[in-house]
């Protein structure tokens, strides 16, 4: 569990690792998949961000 997916992402984009499945919402929690320079798959998950209204 991450505290935001979104920067979490963003870290690791700049250390090499690939976008592998866009990030998204469900019910409660927000989730992005990563691919690392060695091919493995890695799933964030983090709270999901209330919206501002």
């Amino acid at each position: 569990m991450v505290e935001d997916v979104e920067t979490e992402v963003k870290r690791l984009v700049s250390n090499g690792a690939k976008i592998a499945a866009k990030q998204f919402d469900d019910w409660r929690s927000t989730l992005a998949y990563v691919e690392d320079p060695d091919g493995i798959w890695i799933e964030l998950i983090g709270k999901k961000k209330k919206k501002q209204k």
